[in-house]
């Protein structure tokens, strides 16, 4: 692979704002080599023509690449596949973080991690501390991670996650084509549930919210949100198969 990280932005009307995302994120890379894949849903604004000449003109590498009237999710795996950096990482203009990247990224080269994730306490980012100093603690386990999940002791967010790419297309872990509600706990559970190395960040995570994109009233979603609910049925089934926690699969059934 030619680049250390992979940074994939599913994108769609947002002209005005795609400069900005995209400076967001260039600002990280400058210690290592990274990769732009920005997937445009459809826009019927300038975002796509105003993605492109940055990418250019910044001397980055990358593509931008239209993928039609599709689902967010779709938008993601296309990323993924189109992905050549060793890790990936997500980057949505309305959900974005103060600089992360580079100690995320010195996580995954210490410790050959297959997800690394930040803290978003003080007190969560003293026990990250804590354990990283006594080379005696064992890692987390999948399902000692979600537990921690379930109880709100940690909280995941795929716009603050860092994967290795071999492991997602090792494992066949992708977003569930036509899901827009839903898909983003799904596929970071997934994740959870078959890393063998989950790694965690010191970095205290921090929105961005200066220069993120500030979306108006939103279509109604009607029957769709159901989609949320089938999403967590699969979770159920997933922990199922793997012979998971019982208690854990019955929480989420």
């Amino acid at each position: 692979m030619g680049h250390e990280v992979t940074l994939i932005f599913p994108v769609r009307n947002i002209e005005n704002e795609i400069v900005r995302v995209l400076n967001t994120v260039r600002e990280q890379i400058s210690d290592f080599s990274a990769e732009f894949i920005v997937v445009d849903m459809a826009s019927k604004d300038a975002t796509l023509w105003r993605a492109l000449p940055y990418i250019e003109s910044h001397g980055l590498s990358g593509m931008v690449l239209q993928n039609g009237e599709g689902s967010v999710s779709e938008a993601l795996n296309i990323g993924i596949q189109k992905a050549s950096g060793r890790y990936l990482s997500f980057v949505f203009a309305r959900r974005l973080y103060q600089p992360f990247l580079p100690a995320y990224l010195e996580t995954a080269r210490e410790e050959n991690a297959d997800i690394v994730f930040g803290a978003t306490s003080l007190e969560e980012q003293k026990l990250v501390l804590q354990r990283k100093r006594n080379q005696l603690v064992r890692h987390r386990t999948g399902i000692e991670l979600l537990r921690e999940v379930q109880t709100g002791a940690v909280r995941l967010d795929l716009a603050a996650v860092m994967i290795r790419t071999a492991f997602l297309r090792g494992k066949g872990i992708c977003f569930t084509r036509d899901c827009s509600f839903g898909y983003a706990e799904e596929f970071l559970i997934r994740c959870v549930l078959q890393a063998e190395r989950l790694r965690q960040s010191s970095v205290l995570l921090k929105r961005n919210t200066a220069n993120e994109w500030k979306q108006g009233k939103q279509e109604v979603i009607g029957a769709r949100i159901f989609q949320k609910v089938d999403a967590v049925i699969r979770i159920s089934d997933l922990l199922a198969r793997m012979n998971g926690d019982e208690d854990l699969r019955l929480y989420y059934r």
